[in-house]
């Protein structure tokens, strides 16, 4: 059988970087939302609450998967509760289990083998959320779930746009709306006013001026009003200035810079990987909002992907109406959450499976007879 380990210090959990990236490489290809680094600037700039938990699961032939966990309290449906969940933050796209192909069933059976050994006091509730909807972990843990009776329940996480570039720029805004066309042209033309306009494209931000540009834009933008800018916490802050670096010297950053007369107007953070694009920021100064610089910089930044042939761009989690002018095709990322068999645990169990749908399904009942009533007078 399959040993599993738990490293739940920060210490323990430094330890694993080799043996993490090596096997990162195997399974996700070093995409940068697998790597060591990017786990560990989660759990150093948003882990203040949260203990690591990281599962390791090793058998004759050595390492067979990891579990990228952190422990947490938090208050679920007004209960506080222990709750396990994959390490992540507001910008990681995806999170998954890191395991090898041909030791998926037994890495995974042996991960919750181990959490459900435990003590019902230990953990009330796993939630294990921007999972990809298309894992192949996904359903193999779905499947272990079923066999083990376990309660369990699955919910949608995020929704993110991609455009799949395939052939010439030209022929892939024809499949575009007339309308959404005549739009582009004016929002390029109203930007091509402007003074002195130029698009700043930073691979790696060695002294560190490209991260002051941006969050200056920030700074100017709507979203830093309602708190959700990357210079709106010290989280954000610290995480970006961490990913910034890092990308920068692993080859994967992607910060486009819209400038007009010196001064920075837009601007979009992005990571690639293997000719894939993946949004994680944008925003724009609120003072040039009728200019619609931030549509602009999208545009142009499309246009080069398609020029330079990569192969997919991920418009970020969201279906915001702008993201839709450009595609319909989208990628789904969903939530299971697993209740323990205790008191909390159950407790959870029924309030989502029983009393709630049941309540919606009363009111739903109540309204469709109400308006019954109205319609018969």
């Amino acid at each position: 059988m399959p040993t599993v380990e738990e490293f739940s210090t920060l210490e323990g959990f430094l330890s694993l970087r080799e043996e993490w990236d090596l096997l990162a490489e195997e399974v996700a290809k070093a995409s940068p939302f697998f790597c060591f680094d990017w786990f560990l600037a989660c759990v150093e700039c948003y882990g203040r609450d949260k203990q690591p938990h990281v599962l390791r699961v090793t058998g004759a032939s050595g390492l067979l998967g990891l579990a990228p966990f952190w422990a947490e309290e938090e208050t679920v449906r007004g209960v506080t509760v222990k709750q396990i969940t994959f390490i992540r933050c507001p910008d990681s796209p995806v999170v998954d289990f890191l395991v090898r192909d041909h030791d998926r069933q037994a890495a995974l059976e042996a991960i919750f083998e181990h959490l459900f050994s435990k003590p019902t006091t230990t953990w009330d509730l796993i939630s294990l959320t921007q999972w990809p909807a298309a894992s192949e972990n996904r359903e193999a843990v779905r499947n272990i779930l079923k066999a083990r009776r376990a309660r369990f329940y699955q919910g949608l996480s995020t929704w993110t746009p991609y455009v799949a570039i395939e052939g010439p720029w030209e022929e892939f805004l024809k499949t575009r709306s007339a309308k959404f066309r005549k739009t582009q042209r004016n929002v390029v033309n109203r930007v091509g006013r402007l003074d002195n306009v130029d698009i700043r494209v930073v691979r790696q931000d060695v002294d560190g001026s490209a991260l002051k540009a941006l969050q200056a834009v920030c700074e100017k933008g709507w979203k830093h009003k309602q708190g959700i800018a990357i210079p709106s916490s010290e989280a954000s802050r610290a995480f970006f200035a961490r990913l910034t670096d890092w990308a920068g010297n692993r080859g994967c950053l992607l910060l486009s810079l819209l400038v007009s007369d010196g001064t920075p107007i837009a601007m979009e953070y992005d990571l690639e990987h293997a000719g894939e694009v993946f949004g994680l920021r944008a925003d724009f100064d609120e003072e040039f909002r009728e200019c619609s610089p931030g549509a602009y910089l999208e545009y142009r930044l499309l246009k080069r992907l398609f020029d330079e042939r990569y192969r997919v761009y991920n418009a970020g989690p969201g279906l915001d109406a702008y993201k839709l002018h450009w595609t319909q095709a989208k990628r789904e990322n969903v939530t299971i959450n697993i209740c323990n068999a205790g008191v909390k645990g159950t407790w959870l169990w029924l309030l989502e499976r029983l009393l709630l749908p049941g309540a919606r399904w009363a009111r739903q009942r109540a309204n469709r007879v109400t308006g019954s009533r109205a319609e018969s007078h």
